[in-house]
């Protein structure tokens, strides 16, 4: 009875050190913290960009681009529709014989 009274009496005061020093636990604790700030300040840098992203997407100069950028596509998709159009129809003019090669060029 006398050993477990003293092992009782050894083992209290180490139980609050060891409960009140966070490093003691191999510094999981302070590496979950880490982690956490860590990916906090990833998140909401990505989400400040986004918000930056967005700001930028709406009002006249953001619609402006937008339709330009249309624009462009559809200029760039009539030009090459028209160029095989064209190279299309000479194909078809030499093979049925109302274009001799010689003739055969791009009518603009």
């Amino acid at each position: 009875m006398a050993s477990v009274k003293l092992l009782l009496a050894e083992a209290s005061p180490r139980a609050p050190a060891v409960a009140a020093n966070p490093h003691i636990d191999g510094g999981n604790t302070l590496m979950k913290k880490i982690f956490w700030l860590g990916l906090g300040i990833t998140v909401g840098v990505i989400a400040a960009r986004k918000v930056a992203a967005a700001k930028g997407a709406i009002g006249p100069e953001g619609l402006n681009r937008a339709v330009g950028k249309m624009s462009d596509a559809v200029h760039d998709f009539a030009d090459a529709l028209r160029e095989n159009m064209d190279q299309r129809e000479g194909d078809l003019r030499l093979a049925l014989g109302l274009e001799s090669e010689k003739q055969s060029s791009p009518r603009h």
